[in-house]
């Protein structure tokens, strides 16, 4: 079963998916931190309706086009490429009380580099996956997901072409579309989400999240950008930083916890933000 606020796409019938006009043909054939999905249904036994080929892939087109330059029922896969640590006030209120919650930019000149070691390492990425899209700049709902993939060739400097294809196992059906989606409302191209809480691993390390994940993000035919908050515990961040060499940065990091998640009277995660970019590429199961 899906978790609460989430949708359980398992047990709908085989749909045609027209994918998305990005210029880019995709091979069918073939965060520190963040997120895959924690229910992950198993795929349909028998998915009748009719299918590309393979995966998820990107480019190519089975349908007219409609005004808003994608066609009919379009799915946009975006791999992240990068992550930065946002500002001081540039994050989302993660404990209610109005503002902005992001004690990590104290730290985010350092980690930085961290990350972009992280992302450009190879093993598992973040797969960004809207569904459904009827039109990317009128008010029109779709799905959102985002999918712990792993890298199909593993060979990391390739990620970023464009046309890489990753592969998600049984997170995904057998036309790369997520198993377990949010229902969300684009407009002009843009969206905002909260997601349950969860863990990934992204790279080699993994970590889970303490609070749910906030998303707001703008995404185009060849362009997916924007901001992923979300609340950090703080003692498995301090043990990848030090594993990773990062040590005088894990020191600072340990004493900036601001969140108590088990309401325990002691705060135990650290506020995020990161800016994230990410470009087009195929999944498949």
């Amino acid at each position: 079963m899906a978790p609460p606020g989430s949708r359980d796409n398992s047990a709908r019938p085989g749909r045609a998916r027209v994918a998305a006009q990005r210029g880019v043909a995709y091979t069918s054939a073939m965060l520190p931190l963040l997120l895959l999905l924690a229910c992950t249904p198993s795929p349909p036994a028998d998915d009748t309706g009719s299918t590309d080929g393979g995966g998820s892939d990107g480019g190519g087109s089975d349908g007219g086009s409609d005004g808003g330059g994608v066609t009919a029922t379009a799915t946009f896969d975006d791999v992240v490429t990068s992550l930065r640590v946002a500002g001081r006030t540039e994050g989302f209120d993660l404990d209610g009380d109005g503002s902005p919650d992001n004690a990590l930019w104290v730290a985010g000149a350092a980690l930085d580099p961290f990350l972009a070691g992280v992302l450009s390492g190879g093993g598992r990425v973040l797969v960004l996956q809207l569904s459904q899209v009827d039109d990317l700049q009128a008010d029109t709902p779709a799905e959102l997901a985002l999918v712990s993939a792993q890298d199909s060739d593993g060979d990391p400097s390739d990620n970023a072409s464009g046309s890489e294809v990753f592969q998600a196992g049984a997170a995904v059906d057998d036309q790369g579309i997520a198993l377990v989606s949010t229902t969300v409302a684009l407009s002009a191209g843009s969206y905002q989400a909260v997601l349950l809480g969860q863990s990934t691993t992204i790279g080699s390390v993994e970590l889970s999240t303490g609070t749910p994940i906030h998303i707001a993000g703008t995404l185009s035919a060849t362009s997916h950008s924007g901001r992923l908050g979300l609340g950090v515990p703080a003692a498995p961040l301090v043990v990848a930083l030090t594993a990773a060499g990062y040590a005088d940065v894990a020191k600072v990091i340990s004493g900036i916890a601001d969140l108590d998640t088990d309401l325990d009277g002691t705060d135990d995660a650290i506020s995020a933000a990161f800016d994230f970019a990410a470009v087009p590429c195929g999944l498949e199961p």
